[in-house]
């Protein structure tokens, strides 16, 4: 268990089973975890709470991640730091695009999730 960081993490994933090993996953690394199930719910909380770091799924039924980072953008005063998610094979191209920090492939492994996050909250 590592010392808590202070730091809120919003996780948009649509997929529960990963939202909830994201969160336990993050979590366990001293951070305060948000997780939405879709963009609507994602952009309410982004509202109510400003995340340090987005953890966005690419690939969502109502609204993709791209979408949402967009939405964000309008809405943000300051431009977090972005993991996306994705299981396209072209995931530099897509984060180029969407201006992520980082994509990751799925399946991908928590402890590296976890990783990436505190490297990029450092």
């Amino acid at each position: 268990m590592h010392p808590p960081s202070g730091r809120t993490i919003l996780v948009l994933d649509d997929d529960p089973d990963v939202r909830r090993l994201v969160t336990l996953a993050l979590s366990r690394h001293g951070h305060r975890v948000v997780p939405a199930a879709t963009t609507r719910e994602a952009l309410e909380l982004v509202k109510r709470d400003l995340p340090d770091l987005l953890v966005v799924d690419l690939m969502l039924p109502e609204h993709d991640g791209e979408a949402f980072l967009e939405a964000c953008r309008e809405r943000l005063p300051k431009r977090p730091p972005v993991v996306l998610l994705t299981a396209s094979a072209a995931r530099r191209e897509v984060a180029r695009r969407v201006e992520a920090d980082i994509a990751m492939a799925k399946p991908f492994e928590l402890a590296e999730l976890a990783a990436v996050v505190d490297n990029l909250l450092a």
